[in-house]
């Protein structure tokens, strides 16, 4: 029978696919790579920049046994993360030592923390932490992954890797929407930890986390010194041992604290009458909320004393509190 070109090139094709290694997964398609918008530049070895073929990069083999064309640096990466013994001959892919410490030192930055690609990066992360901890102590790197530090504290504390608002798609680098979680003391070292390398973070959200005095003092000590905005508000469990560790935290000259959200903790008089002390001296404060906390009177007189020293404050929120018409009158 007479065999057409079809089938003689497809014989051909078949014959360069058995020439192979048996790691190296051949991908048939051919067509241009978009640019990986984390590094800059990088070379193939034909000499073209910003671009490769498809015939450059192998197949990513899925836990599942599929093929998956991989398309870019990062996703190569993660393949030989997960498969090192599947890793075709890496001259292939990039020449210069120059590009991969510009790769290492975007990938390891807060911007990784939100955005669309946020949770594809958690997940990564997630699986390969022990290794990237040894390649950043290998790399004598400073700034550590403050995620990789969440990661490995939950994996030692055997708890579920939440993401606990480290990880979004809408916020910005510099605010942790960390509310209505509820972790209460469970999570709390694991949270201080992974908040404690983010030298950008500025808006903290702990509302609504059945917070308890040492979790929230943990995480007070470890958060940067250029928070701007803190909110631990409906945390009811809070005692005056907290209170007192925040006086100090407000006293401290290196705090820069714009906005203190205290709502619904039912802190009662002597909280609010100790921190009105603190902020009679304080510089930074502008937004203050106090509702919600069973103030009687005898706040309003810790108050007023704050509101006549501190030209600084702007807001003050004290709704819903047991202040009457002499306390009001003081303020």
């Amino acid at each position: 029978m007479h065999q057409g070109p079809l089938y003689w090139e497809a014989v051909r094709k078949q014959k360069e696919k058995d020439k192979l290694p048996k790691d190296y997964y051949y991908n048939e398609t051919m067509g241009k790579i978009k640019q990986n918008p984390v590094s800059t530049k990088f070379t193939s070895q034909s000499g073209s920049d910003n671009s490769y073929s498809m015939g450059d990069y192998p197949s990513a083999i899925t836990p599942s046994g599929r093929s998956k064309s991989i398309t870019t640096k990062r996703q190569y990466d993660f393949q030989k993360f997960l498969f090192p013994k599947i890793d075709p001959n890496p001259d292939l892919f990039l020449k210069s030592t120059e590009v991969d410490e510009e790769y290492e030192d975007s990938y390891y930055s807060e911007e990784d923390l939100v955005g669309e690609d946020a949770i594809d990066n958690y997940r990564y992360k997630h699986i390969n932490m022990h290794r990237l901890r040894e390649k950043e102590q290998v790399l004598g790197k400073q700034n550590k992954s403050p995620l990789i530090d969440y990661l490995i504290e939950t994996d030692k504390e055997k708890l579920i890797p939440k993401t606990l608002g480290l990880v979004n798609r809408k916020h910005k680098p510099n605010e942790v929407v960390a509310g209505n979680y509820l972790f209460g003391e469970k999570y709390s070292h694991s949270f201080s930890e992974g908040i404690k390398n983010r030298t950008k973070l500025e808006s903290l959200d702990l509302k609504k986390n059945r917070l308890t005095d040492f979790g929230f003092s943990e995480i007070l000590f470890k958060a940067p010194s250029n928070l701007l905005v803190l909110d631990i508000s409906y945390n009811s469990s809070l005692s005056m041992k907290t209170y007192e560790r925040l006086a100090d935290y407000l006293e401290n000259p290196k705090t820069i604290l714009q906005q203190l959200m205290i709502e619904g903790n039912q802190t009662g008089d002597k909280p609010v009458i100790l921190l009105c002390k603190v902020l009679q001296y304080n510089n930074y404060l502008k937004y203050l909320n106090l509702s919600r906390n069973d103030l009687t009177n005898q706040s309003a007189v810790g108050i007023s004393k704050m509101l006549k020293m501190n030209n600084k404050l702007n807001v003050l929120f004290l709704h819903w509190n047991k202040i009457r018409e002499v306390g009001g009158k003081r303020i």
